[in-house]
């Protein structure tokens, strides 16, 4: 059954769970082994089916931050093949679950490590999150399906001097600049007037990310990188919040929540580990307690 925890658990780790099948005894051959120490099903395929279905059923139903702990939930079956009944849900039995266990709550208090450093303790062992990191991914992707929805004018347009080779690339582009909120004129002598900015962007550094943005399109141009998902990356870089910048706990709360609901929660646009968790195995190995 290790299929049925694709893309869940890493390769290196192995699911334990029990199941229980009521099934006809017509419906098993016991002759398979001389001491019985195996049987086989009539109908192989189907159980497969069933016990396969019910697994992905129960992860999906139970994920949660970063180690994922399954708990038992109601099954129903064909009349040959049935499940007992459904169990009591609070009795803490779990039949599906990953030794390394951490339920996030909202209201487990975060402790700051320093840096854009946080961590979260849980059953089972502690996670470190990078929330600039985490800040990242979750304004990339927002970027990337709505780049236009939180554009601002500015009161007072931004004058920006570049290089002139900054400034020529940034005009070539300037209309697939403009899909991620950047708004900007000519303005003459190596310099572009900005009226707009994402919402996620300070006025105050938007000379750096036009440079910045100015270099990705250069070597965007030579290696046909994409250019959408570069530009994305950098804005959500500059517009993350940063270690200077410590967000209040119920902040920190909304970001893990949001980190979530990503596609990709545990890297950041550039590849970096928003999140890494430390179960108590590794603690007792770090500690030379195994």
């Amino acid at each position: 059954m290790y299929k049925a925890f694709e893309g869940v658990l890493p390769r290196d780790r192995h699911p334990v769970f029990f199941v229980f099948l009521e099934i006809p005894p017509h419906k098993i051959d016991f002759n398979v082994h001389p001491a019985k120490r195996e049987v086989r099903f009539v109908d192989k395929e189907m159980v497969y089916k069933l016990v396969y279905s019910r697994i992905r059923d129960v992860i999906r139903a139970e994920r949660t931050e970063y180690t994922r702990p399954f708990t038992e939930a109601p099954v129903t079956a064909s009349s040959e093949y049935q499940f007992p009944g459904s169990p009591d849900f609070s009795a803490n039995r779990p039949v599906v679950a990953e030794n390394l266990e951490f339920n996030y709550k909202p209201s487990l208090p975060s402790i700051y490590l320093g840096g854009t450093f946080v961590a979260l303790s849980g059953r089972g062992g502690f996670t470190v999150i990078d929330y600039h990191a985490a800040h990242e991914r979750i304004l990339f992707e927002k970027l990337l399906k709505d780049m236009r929805s939180a554009t601002r004018q500015l009161l007072f347009p931004v004058q920006v001097r570049l290089s002139a080779r900054e400034y020529r690339v940034l005009l070539q582009n300037v209309d697939i600049i403009k899909t991620f909120g950047i708004e900007m004129e000519d303005f003459g002598h190596n310099t572009v007037i900005v009226r707009a900015l994402p919402e996620e962007l300070d006025d105050t550094g938007v000379g750096g990310v036009l440079s910045d943005i100015a270099a990705d399109l250069i070597e965007g141009t030579a290696s046909n990188s994409p250019i959408k998902e570069k530009l994305a990356a950098l804005i959500a870089c500059h517009g993350s919040v940063r270690g200077k910048e410590l967000p209040p706990p119920e902040a920190i709360s909304g970001l893990i929540d949001d980190l979530e609901k990503t596609e990709h929660p545990d890297k950041c646009p550039h590849g970096r580990p928003t999140r890494i968790f430390f179960s108590l195995d590794d603690l007792n190995k770090m500690f030379k307690r195994k």
